[in-house]
């Protein structure tokens, strides 16, 4: 578990410490563990004790005797002394070495010369010899000397290994900070929020020695009805109620920012946790200054002094996530940016009303990626919203809907000139209607479009593609594309109504051909053009006769449709260059350039017949012969040179 050390590692430079303490003193250290094996080297061992192991009993007998006391000493507080068989003065003093209990034993010495005479003897005679010689080969210590040189070992010891295992621990907990600032740099470089996040959990699960670590992150309200999102890797994971977790701690998290840790029984179950897991350490995940989740890690090698490093981990991988997000905000808006120039450039070029109605719409819905959708123009002379494009709504619907301004959705926002986002109709308090069955989502936006600040219709745009809700985000883009469409729109719909007005101005109402007055205006282009190039003309004019008397008798309607009849007979007949025009209620002339008199009076044969067939009379009750038809034809330059010479012949003869 990280943050233990291991027993090797602190005993890592003991012997030279228990070598120095051994030529310092004169007796014999080792080390042992709790069941009495030796760790490591002997240093300064005792002569007799070498002396007696030549024996195979007396080995057997030193070390069951030793052996027995040095197993006895762990748990056991303070320093216990034990005299051996040989006479000799052990001790045994229990320490901490990384969290383990290892006991140091030694001493091994003689009080005074009697006890070590006696101890040469009784070793002499099992042996028959002695090769313990000269008096530098031994020192004696008496009990209070001994003491002073236990003292001595266990204050050595217990610096050594304090140190040791703080050593030791603060180098694991350096290398464990230098993995989480190095796994930060490569998270930074992680595709995407999923990856980023599974690759922060894994990090803090393998370097907390964590059985799991958890990322909840929720939606407005931070209640269990929130929009949750769970993350979490470890070896019970799957155990683990993630949502449940992380919204009790969201919870507790919201009333203090601080790093909580528990173990308590009754804590655990709080947190679903009960049952499995003992231990759990929760931090706090903002996110633009708000508490946007929490991070649990479950059975964490977790120390207390080791919270600052987790929680700044937390905060720089929550720095990278929202530098993530806006840069990928940003990007987003550029191309959005970029997307609205090509739109004006395209737009811009556009003057037909219904083609520019399609594109905005159809641009409007791919921007904000929406499904469903109107827009809709208010109707000057009805002040109505009536639909010109819709996406998602049958066509007799389409066709039929009107809205009268102020009512319903789209026209409180004609009213208000306030678009409307609503992440959900089901709560949002500014509406009053709640089902819409029509739709997939809960969700739209209702934008008004604007020119030189008069409201001229409304964008309603619904059903997001992946399902999210609508935002302020989409608003804005959307509203930054509309405000230059609806320019193009007024633009074309001015043009349409000026070009209404013009052909209005030169276009007769009933029949569409050209009125009087542009018609003659035409005659003096084509005059002119006659006379500069030395070309023909002909005028013809063809005079329905008796129509006013079939109109007071049938109606005006009925006279209306037969003067349209003999118009478009007039243009099947006619050449393009050719130009038709209703001069009067019952005449039509006719200008023929590059056309001579023969020619001419072969087509007003045939214009004679044809509108003669028509049948006019059939329908005046079997009065037959009411309308009539006649003709009349002059030509230039035989007929004349001016435009009145010329028209006065052709009406003369059409009677």
């Amino acid at each position: 578990m990280p943050g233990t050390v291991s027993l090797s590692e602190t005993l890592v430079g003991w012997h030279e410490v228990q070598e120095s303490l051994a030529r310092l003193t004169g007796l014999e250290y080792a080390v042992y563990d709790v069941h009495g094996n030796p760790i490591g080297m002997v240093s300064g061992e005792s002569p007799f004790c070498r002396a007696a192991r030549r024996r195979e009993s007396d080995t057997a007998t030193c070390d069951d005797q030793c052996g027995r006391f040095i197993r006895s000493s762990p748990g056991r507080p303070g320093v216990r002394y034990y005299k051996c068989g040989n006479g000799q003065n052990v001790f045994a003093l229990t320490v901490k070495s990384g969290g383990q209990d290892v006991v140091i034993a030694g001493g091994k010495t003689f009080s005074n010369r009697q006890e070590y005479e006696g101890a040469i003897k009784g070793l002499m005679e099992g042996t028959g010899r002695l090769s313990l010689t000269g008096k530098h080969r031994y020192r004696f210590v008496g009990r209070k000397r001994l003491k002073e040189t236990v003292d001595l070992v266990q204050a050595a010891a217990g610096r050594h290994f304090d140190i040791s295992h703080q050593k030791q621990k603060y180098q694991t907990r350096l290398s464990r900070l230098s993995a989480l600032l190095e796994n930060v740099s490569l998270l930074y470089h992680e595709g995407g929020t999923d990856g980023f996040v599974r690759g922060m959990l894994r990090n803090l699960s393998v370097l907390f020695d964590a059985d799991a670590a958890t990322l909840t992150t929720y939606g407005p309200g931070m209640g269990p009805h929130g929009e949750t999102t769970v993350h979490e890797q470890g070896d019970i994971a799957g155990l683990i109620p993630a949502e449940t977790l992380g919204l009790a701690l969201a919870r507790r998290h919201a009333r203090s920012p601080e790093i909580y840790r528990t173990g308590k029984a009754s804590d655990m179950d709080g947190l679903g946790l009960g049952g499995i897991a003992g231990a759990a350490v929760s931090v706090p995940f903002y996110r633009s200054g708000a508490l946007e989740g929490v991070v649990c890690l479950v059975n964490p090698g977790f120390a207390p002094d080791e919270a600052p490093s987790l929680r700044a981990y937390i905060q720089q991988c929550a720095a990278i996530l929202e530098n993530k997000r806006l840069k990928g905000e940003l990007r987003d808006k550029m191309k959005g940016l970029k997307e609205l120039v090509d739109i004006g450039s395209k737009i811009g070029p556009m003057m037909d009303t219904a083609d520019i109605l399609r594109f905005i719409f159809d641009k409007s819905a791919e921007i904000i990626r929406a499904e469903r959708g109107s827009l809709m123009l208010i109707n000057e002379a009805t002040d109505e919203l009536v639909v010109k494009v819709s996406r998602g709504m049958s066509s007799e619907l389409s066709a039929s809907l009107r809205l009268k301004l102020g009512e319903g959705i789209a026209g409180g926002v004609v009213t208000t000139g306030t678009p409307l986002v609503v992440r959900d109709m089901e709560t949002d308090a500014r509406l009053s209607v709640r089902k819409r069955p029509r739709y997939t989502t809960r969700s739209f936006i209702s934008l008004p479009l604007k020119a030189e600040g008069r409201v001229i219709g409304v964008l309603n745009l619904s059903d997001k593609e992946n399902g999210e809700p609508f935002g302020e985000e989409d608003l804005e883009v959307l509203s930054s594309f509309a405000s230059q469409a609806a320019v193009a729109l007024e633009r074309a719909i001015y043009y349409g109504k000026a070009e209404e007005l013009r052909q209005s101005s030169i276009m007769d109402p009933v029949t569409g051909l050209l009125n009087q007055r542009y018609f003659s205006d035409r005659l003096f282009e084509e005059i002119d053009r006659s006379e500069r190039y030395g070309r023909r003309f002909s005028l013809l004019v063809v005079r329905l006769d008796g129509l006013k008397g079939f109109g007071g008798r049938l109606g005006r309607r009925a006279s209306d449709e037969a003067v349209v009849e003999t118009a478009r007979a007039l243009r099947g007949m006619l050449r393009s260059n050719d130009i038709v025009s209703r001069y009067s209620e019952e005449g039509f002339a006719i200008a023929l350039p590059e056309t001579d008199n023969d020619s001419a009076a072969l087509l007003a044969g045939r214009i004679q017949e044809t509108v003669s067939c028509l049948g006019f009379a059939a329908r005046d009750e079997g009065a037959a012969g009411r309308i009539t038809v006649h003709l009349g034809l002059a030509s230039y330059p035989e007929d004349g040179l001016a435009l009145k010479d010329l028209f006065d012949k052709a009406s003369a003869l059409a009677g």
